[in-house]
């Protein structure tokens, strides 16, 4: 499932994630960097979002994230094949976490 949230809007929904995540239980997350936008701004059709609000930053996800102990997480590049409208090189950070503070 992919949500495209304003980042107004991430604190709230990361601090419930956190928080209501069970005790040593998994959060697994795919999000868009900012340097997406240059791959969306050279006329591809890779979909996701248009504005850089919207996107996250493995700085941003360890900070919005505290409470969680990141097993993996990395920026990278990849090449989407989802469907025509999601198709093409990308740039996302890749985040698997576990709650270890209760």
């Amino acid at each position: 499932m992919v949500f495209l949230l304003p980042l107004p809007l991430s604190p709230q929904l990361y601090q419930q994630v956190v928080a209501n995540l069970a005790p040593n239980g998994l959060y697994v997350l795919e999000a868009y960097t900012v340097h997406h936008l240059e791959f969306t701004q050279s006329g591809q059709s890779v979909g996701g979002p248009k504005a850089a609000e919207m996107m996250m930053s493995l700085a941003e996800l360890s900070h919005e994230l505290d409470g969680l102990t990141f097993m993996q997480a990395e920026e990278r590049l990849v090449m989407l094949d989802e469907g025509s409208a999601h198709r093409g090189q990308s740039a996302v950070v890749d985040t698997i976490a576990r709650k270890t503070k209760f």
